[in-house]
């Protein structure tokens, strides 16, 4: 598989990876699915996993998890180019630890805010999670939001990653049936 992945990705015109989740959630076949690894671990592209359950008709809400790095950026930047052909609410959600300098936090946030309001892009809304079991409570909140995607940003040293490679992770997200979408932090957006 690695082999016909790195072909297939030497091709320029490759956009984004679809792929099934066979069976168990969205997150179970995201944290634990071998082939779903290998392939977010080797591309330079968007990866969306859909479960089996998933209706995917109309996709109204899209809420991004991130931390305000510059991967964060360029996914909310690829997020906003697809919103503006399909016409969809982004929702970018703050997630952070408890004890984390706020200070820092805050600025970070202004920064980024700035930088993302020079899209211009009008359907966009910005939350905030926080505290301990932050994949549990990103799981709550995608369902009580009615979110139709959820995307993280992937790299192998990231917050986000570090949050969610937590021992009771695969449990806190049983539940989740909506599809993922992972974005690398190292992609470039067109």
């Amino acid at each position: 598989m690695q082999y016909q992945l790195k072909f297939l990705l030497e091709r320029k015109d490759i956009e984004l990876i679809i792929m099934g989740a066979r069976s168990g959630t969205t997150m179970e076949h995201l944290l634990i699915g071998s082939d779903t690894s290998t392939v977010i671990n080797q591309t330079n592209r968007p990866v969306l996993i859909i479960p089996q359950s998933a209706d995917l008709k109309k996709i109204a809400k899209v809420t991004i998890a991130c931390d305000f790095d510059e991967g964060d950026l360029n996914a909310v930047h690829y997020l906003i180019k697809l919103g503006r052909l399909f016409d969809f609410h982004l929702e970018i959600l703050h997630v952070s630890l408890w004890g984390h300098d706020d200070s820092r936090e805050m600025e970070m946030k202004s920064k980024f805010v700035n930088r993302v309001r020079r899209y211009r892009y009008p359907n966009l809304s910005y939350q905030d999670i926080s505290g301990k079991e932050l994949p549990a409570r990103l799981n709550r909140h995608c369902e009580e939001n009615e979110s139709d995607l959820l995307v993280l940003v992937h790299d192998h040293h990231s917050f986000l990653s570090r949050i969610f490679k937590g021992s009771h992770t695969g449990e806190q997200l049983k539940h989740q049936q909506i599809p993922v979408m992972v974005i690398p932090s190292r992609m470039e957006v067109k």
